[in-house]
């Protein structure tokens, strides 16, 4: 009767046995397969990365592309704005020629020079108005 009890104590270690190494062998195959999708997962994340990077190279092209348009445009600006007000200086300073201002009161008052005065006075020359 003990011969028989070793022979079952022998069959459930043995059974046990079998039974871990079936756990270790799916676990593992668990595992391999586990890691084959994380390799997949991490080659897709890759190549988002360098779309998202190859997007941001192509913005920040385009935004340095604007902002050189953007200077070259606030420059244009600039000088418009100075050559406006250069003009409505001398626009000012026909209407006083036409009202009879003398050389020095377009001087005084229009921010030009005397030689800009005298062209202006001579140009406008008998336009006085009363």
């Amino acid at each position: 009767m003990l011969e028989i009890n070793f022979q079952l104590a022998d069959f459930i270690v043995m059974t046990m046995a079998g039974i871990a190494i079936l756990i270790a062998v799916m676990a593992k195959r668990n595992m391999l397969r586990q890691q084959r999708l994380n390799a997949e997962q991490i080659t897709l994340i890759r190549k988002d990365i360098s779309a998202l990077y190859s997007g941001a190279v192509g913005i920040g092209k385009r935004l340095t592309n604007l902002e050189r348009k953007l200077r070259l445009i606030n420059n244009r600006q600039d000088k418009v704005e100075l050559r406006d007000v250069d003009q409505a200086s001398y626009d000012h300073a026909v209407r006083m020629v036409k009202k009879g201002a003398d050389i020095m009161d377009l001087v005084d008052n229009c921010g030009i020079s005397k030689g800009e005065a005298e062209l202006i006075k001579l140009l406008n020359a008998g336009q006085t108005q009363h």
